[in-house]
């Protein structure tokens, strides 16, 4: 009797491995539209921010006394260069006491899961 040699691959074994690497690979694919989902609602959501963020560093470079009259021209309601997001500014002069100003950003925006808003406030003293 001849034994024969063991050391090469089959092309059974070899059609197994390349099926089941396949079967990864498509898994694999199919999460990618997830993954890039996740990274520009992240990226909407971050813009977002620095647009509110812009808007309460205005108002804390301005003069107290400035900033209920002149603060609302300065953070238009529809931001250049990003279309799509919109701004509503609230100024509550005396809010929560008689030396104090509320100050209160809110972003709306829309991505793949709808309408979405960021929301920033600060309070100013005298």
């Amino acid at each position: 009797m001849t034994r024969f040699n063991q050391r090469g691959v089959t092309l059974v074994e070899l059609l197994m491995a390349m099926m089941l690497m396949a079967t990864a690979m498509v898994g694999l694919a199919a999460s990618f539209p997830y993954a890039m989902s996740g990274v520009t609602a992240g990226g909407f959501q971050t813009a977002a921010t620095l647009l509110a963020q812009e808007c309460l560093d205005l108002a804390k470079a301005m003069p107290y006394s400035r900033i209920a009259p002149d603060l609302p021209a300065s953070c238009p309601t529809n931001p250049p260069y990003f279309p799509g997001m919109t701004r509503a500014l609230t100024v509550d002069v005396g809010t929560p006491t008689g030396t104090t100003t509320t100050i209160t950003v809110t972003v709306t925006f829309n991505d793949r899961q709808g309408a979405n808003q960021t929301q920033l406030a600060t309070i100013l003293a005298q």
